[in-house]
């Protein structure tokens, strides 16, 4: 529970600072504003900072409280396809999907498979994404697409697996 009537400044509480955000960043988050909406936390807290009347300096709280109201926008979606000849490299990747994110659909296709699953205040995962196509360079039948976008801000990323090497699109 975040505490509104905490004094921060100046007899300005955390409610105060919510309260003088709050109409700016609804519009920011509604699209209605010049500004894309934030996607990450670390946006949201760095907008604060510098858009909060007279007090410059992080205050958790607010940053908290607008986190909390925005988290369903936070979320971004991905699809994924793998294909291989080798079998054993598909269900490996499959696999690791299924302990690393959130798979919410997967499908058998006859070389391989499709499906999704979401993230939260990660775009692509791409760090992730090397480190296990690392150990399958040698598969030069590999392919693995990945799609991501978010339903908030229309952000839409393609990253292509593809002869050892990825590609974005």
């Amino acid at each position: 529970m975040i505490d509104l009537q905490k004094h921060i400044w100046e007899g300005w509480t955390v409610g105060d600072f919510v309260e003088r955000l709050a109409p700016e960043l609804d519009r920011i988050m509604s699209g209605c504003s010049w500004r894309r909406p934030f996607t990450t936390k670390q946006e949201l807290s760095t907008w604060c900072r510098e858009n909060q009347p007279y007090y410059k300096k992080h205050i958790p709280g607010v940053v908290a409280y607008f986190a909390r109201r925005y988290r369903q926008e936070m979320i971004y979606y991905h699809r994924f396809y793998v294909e291989s000849l080798y079998p054993e490299n598909r269900r490996r990747i499959l696999r690791w999907l299924f302990r690393t994110f959130s798979v919410y659909l997967c499908e058998t296709m006859p070389a391989g498979y499709k499906g999704r699953f979401y993230t939260q205040d990660v775009r692509f995962p791409k760090a992730a994404f090397c480190d296990l196509t690392f150990s399958l360079r040698g598969d030069r039948s590999l392919c693995l697409w990945v799609i991501s976008y978010d339903l908030h801000t229309l952000y839409l990323e393609r990253n292509i697996y593809v002869y050892g090497k990825w590609h974005n699109l």
